[in-house]
């Protein structure tokens, strides 16, 4: 056995040798980009390091010496300046790497376990120490100035370990920081991960580093920002930075290697143009032959830009056909001076009737301002968008939006095009894309997805972006068949106090399939609603029910409160009557349980279950038509309930005055909690089970008529869209009011 163990090391020793034979390799002439500065655009500036194939710096370089491209395109250098070379300072270092299964993916560990050799092999040992560490608490190695050991450590690590960030740092006997404490000159941790792991103890371990005055910096071998590790880095004066090849991650930490010993970096100047917010910035140097690219974003508020004032968007709301309207707005150059040479309008129900002096073409110096006066002269009273683009040499703010006449008149048809991408561009996995759209006002909510497959499928960005631009985490998934999908949030449409509800398809029942769901619910099916309708956008409120009843039953008393302690028989009555005083057709007709309805009739009616969820849902899946349920009870708070509705959890135990709450995509209010709400629908426990495809309305008899939405008194659980009530139809309780529909 002596003799194997013998064999061993001798053999382990030779491939040591081997590997020590040919570490020169890791030392090809490197160049590393790092701190792109946009502060002055277009002058741009960028740190950098190069190597020649020894590992020495190289100074002394001049713009002769460098090329520079940015997105293919020759910008000129105008500078380049490097500090003079001084003698390397110690320091204990400390290599903590990542060893959990995950970065087995795409051989992340290899790159991590490359930079690492190449930080040993770079460093001055005797001069300075290093010690290694994983995230499965181990100490590999601890501080030593044998390059050997501190190389055979390094290739002993293999991935499908621990990955414990928290403990990779503060275990109270591998941590780094523990490690750290041991050391002799300036400490210094060097954390290699591909970022996928979780934090809870950031600020423990900034203090602690401090507390020993280490620096800690990251290289993460995978273009996913993780943002706990980074503000570690950012708190010990550290430096992060981003890789997805072994180059990048081996030029990266040589680079933080050279800043660590003391040798500054050198800096690059050079004039950029155009308006692209992303831009890919590739240097060359000349002599050693090598090359560095790297992805960087300049701020908006470095461009030339047009700003408008008080808003770039103008609603003239309804305007008579046959009248106009007039608004203003002021146009300010920001940046610099700029050429406006027309201002061109897609509808021609608006137009510039004053450009505040001379009409285009003009220039507008830095910080000047021009008010345009600007006309709304309807022919009809469809609803009419128009966008003002304005023709410049400006970057942003090249176009106003303006819109006027009646929304109810007409639903509009929204056409959106998307800006950018606009086909043909190529994004790089973790960086951060601006995407841009236009079709709506600035203000209003869009969808935004993206396919990978050509648009078989579509995977979700946003549901409210607006603004018509969007900043973008380009998720890991390459594809050449890559498409973005914008679309226009519904726009509600009223008819007086009414919303228009379209006809359309929906899915009925516990979509989410809640645990905190009940049999009731189920099975979830499909059903079509025909026919478009018209729906209350609140309950019923006291003072209306007054009106038209002469009594208010009502527990909590209030003319804006919803009407409660209704029956479903005085709620039908209800109906019928408010129909004749507007001289419609009644609905109703029969008494008792022999009471039936004409949908056919222009009158008011209740709701039928299906139109309620329909409208309810308001084309969302979720437990609420503001979001999932976090929290079934009424204690905590429900976040999205919180923002629909009042319930058990916010109400005080008391309704409130209808329309306080945020309305759904239909224009409807108080859809989650206040009062429950009758429907028409007799209720049958198992009736989704044979419920009709289309406009379904109830089993055909019962003794309990459907109630929905749930109430101020309710957990919220019992106030989800899916959710089912019923009671008997001349019961009386504060927990009861209704909503009226009509059909369209």
């Amino acid at each position: 056995m002596k003799r194997i163990k013998s064999i061993l090391r001798r053999i382990g020793i030779a491939m040591l040798v081997l590997f020590l034979a040919c570490t020169s390799s890791l030392f090809s002439q490197s160049l590393t980009l790092f701190d792109i500065d946009a502060s002055a655009y277009p002058t741009m500036r960028a740190k950098f390091y190069a190597f020649d194939a020894d590992g020495n710096q190289l100074t002394g370089l001049s713009p002769g010496d460098m090329q520079l491209r940015e997105d293919g395109v020759e910008r000129s250098i105008t500078r380049v300046s490097c500090p003079p070379v001084s003698p390397p300072r110690a320091i204990s270092s400390v290599l903590t790497i990542d060893v959990s299964r995950s970065m087995s993916v795409a051989a992340q560990i290899l790159h991590a376990k490359a930079a690492a050799r190449a930080w040993i092999v770079a460093l001055h040992l005797g001069r300075s120490e290093c010690a290694v560490n994983s995230t499965d608490f181990v100490n590999q190695q601890d501080f030593t100035t044998d390059r050997t050991a501190l190389l055979q450590a390094i290739d002993w690590l293999s991935a499908g370990g621990g990955n414990s960030f928290d403990e990779a740092f503060l275990h109270p006997t591998a941590g780094a920081l523990e490690v750290c404490k041991r050391g002799q000159h300036k400490k210094v941790i060097v954390f290699l991960s591909n970022g996928d792991g979780s934090m809870r103890k950031q600020t423990e371990i900034i203090a602690e580093a401090q507390s020993q005055n280490a620096t800690v910096h990251a290289v993460i071998v995978d273009k996913i920002t993780q943002q706990s590790i980074k503000d570690i880095c950012l708190g010990t004066g550290g430096l992060y930075y981003e890789v997805t090849t072994e180059a990048e991650a081996t030029d990266m930490i040589l680079g933080i290697l050279q800043a660590t010993q003391g040798g500054a970096p050198c800096e690059l100047e050079w004039m950029s143009d155009g308006c692209a917010a992303t831009l890919a910035l590739e240097v060359t140097l000349s002599s050693p032959a090598v090359t560095a690219s790297v992805h960087y974003g300049i701020p908006l508020s470095a461009f030339v830009q047009i700003a408008y004032t008080p808003s770039r968007s103008l609603h003239f709301g309804e305007v008579a056909p046959g009248t106009v309207s007039e608004q203003q707005v002021t146009m300010t150059a920001q940046g610099a001076a700029l050429r406006i040479d027309a201002l061109t309008l897609t509808h021609p129900h608006f137009s510039i009737l004053d450009y505040g002096g001379a009409a285009p073409p003009f220039t507008l110096g830095a910080g000047q301002s021009r008010t345009l006066r600007v006309q709304y002269a309807p022919t009809d009273s469809t609803y009419a968008y128009c966008r003002i683009e304005v023709q410049s040499d400006a970057c942003f703010g090249t176009s106003l939006y303006a819109d006027g006449g009646w929304r109810q008149k007409q639903v509009p048809q929204v056409t959106m095009t998307v800006i950018r991408p606009n086909g043909g561009e190529r994004f790089v996995a973790g960086s951060e894309e601006e995407l841009t759209w236009e079709g709506v006002m600035p203000e209003e909510k869009v969808k935004l997805e993206y396919s990978t497959d050509g648009g078989a499928r579509w995977r979700h960005i946003s549901d409210d972006a607006t603004g018509l631009r969007y900043a973008w985490r380009v998720p890991k998934l390459p594809s050449a068949r890559c498409l973005l999908r914008v679309t226009a949030a519904a726009r509600p449409t009223f008819i007086g106090d009414m919303a228009l509800i379209p006809a359309g398809t929906f899915r009925m029942g516990n979509i989410t399939d809640h645990p905190d769901g009940f049999e009731r619910e189920r099975p979830v099916h499909e059903v079509t609603i025909t026919r478009p309708f018209l729906m209350a956008r609140t309950p019923v409120t006291q003072e209306q029910y007054e009106a038209v009843m002469g009594s208010n039953p009502s527990r909590f008393k209030g003319p804006d409160l919803p009407v409660e302690r209704v029956t479903w028989y005085e709620a039908v009555e209800f109906c019928n009557e408010i129909s004749r005083r507007k001289g419609l057709d009644p609905c109703y007709s029969g008494s008792g349980t022999s009471i039936v309805c004409d949908f056919t009739a222009n009158g008011y009616r209740l709701p039928t279950e299906a139109e309620w969820e329909y409208a309810c849902r308001a084309g969302t899946e979720t437990d609420f038509y503001t979001g999932n349920m976090t929290h079934s009870g009424s204690s905590p708070l429900d976040p999205a309930l919180g923002r629909a509705g009042w319930y058990g959890g916010n109400s005080g135990s008391t309704t409130h005055p209808v329309g306080e709450k945020e309305a759904n995509a239909f224009g409807l209010n108080d859809m989650h909690g206040n009062v429950l709400e009758w429907c028409w629908d007799w209720y049958g426990s198992d009736y989704y089970a044979y419920s009709p495809a289309e406009d379904p309305r109830g089993p055909a008899t019962g003794t309990r008529r459907v109630l929905r939405g749930g109430c101020w008194f309710d957990i919220a659980r019992y106030c989800r869209s899916a959710n089912r009530f019923s009671y008997y139809p001349d019961y009386r309780y504060y927990f009861y009011g209704f909503r009226l529909v009509r059909t369209y």
